[in-house]
């Protein structure tokens, strides 16, 4: 726990600077060394870009912020999947994250359409399965506790995941990828085939020209390219949406 914390911490000041991690300080050490500790004294929600996410409530949590609503929660990543994803779509994510990928995604295919999730974190996988009920598309989330690729950065316990190679994922009519830094090992072995929303992270080993470079070899065609919400240039997050050269 201890090493994931120090070096989560590492990143942040790294990439935003002194000053913005210091303004982030408190809620981050209670958020991720305190707060776990306390007695829970109920549940309650959280609202991220428009989805509701579950989450115990905590003695302090009144009086030090930990996980506020974020109405601008992966803005640019949420934005494509609303401007791209049509009703009736099948979808596969890789990097589920709380569900809010897996919800916005929901809303856009409805009943007609599917969603297949692959999540690293086992506590992730869970809270993927209660944020899609909360929000009342659970009928239409599908979601593996799943290794894809490379496991580079995964945000909680990744035990029991099954290993799921690139190759064998669905066939979907579109593939969100937003897997920490394994884009690279995915994009380069799946059949080419859906259309794909893509997330860099250029702070793990996954920039943007190589992850451009791969999509153009795999024949697909960069149909826009914009900074992903939250994050510093040098971060070399951006959001690609790209599409097979027919």
């Amino acid at each position: 726990m201890g090493d994931t914390v120090v070096g989560t911490a590492v990143r942040h000041l790294y990439r935003e600077g002194p000053k913005a991690f210091l303004e982030r300080l408190i809620p981050f050490v209670y958020n991720n060394l305190i707060r776990t500790r306390m007695p829970v004294t109920g549940r309650t929600t959280v609202n991220y870009n428009e989805v509701e996410i579950p989450t115990d409530q905590h003695y302090l949590d009144d009086y030090v912020p930990f996980a506020g609503d974020r109405p601008h929660y992966e803005k640019v990543l949420i934005e494509a999947i609303i401007e791209n994803i049509r009703e009736g779509d099948n979808v596969c994510i890789v990097g589920g994250g709380n569900g809010v990928s897996a919800v916005t995604t929901a809303r856009s295919v409805s009943t007609a359409g599917s969603i297949t999730v692959f999540e690293a974190a086992k506590s992730r996988t869970k809270l993927i399965e209660d944020t899609a009920v909360l929000n009342d598309v659970g009928g239409i989330v599908d979601v593996t506790h799943s290794i894809v690729g490379e496991n580079i950065d995964v945000w909680g316990e990744e035990s029991g995941a099954k290993i799921t190679p690139p190759s064998d994922l669905p066939d979907p009519d579109w593939l969100v990828l937003d897997c920490q830094g394994s884009e690279k090992q995915i994009l380069r072995e799946i059949t080419p085939g859906p259309k794909i929303i893509v997330e860099t992270h250029g702070f793990l080993g996954s920039w943007p020209d190589e992850v451009k470079s791969i999509l153009g070899d795999q024949g697909y065609r960069i149909i826009s390219s914009e900074p992903a919400h939250g994050h510093s240039k040098r971060d070399g997050c951006v959001v690609l949406v790209a599409a097979p050269v027919r």
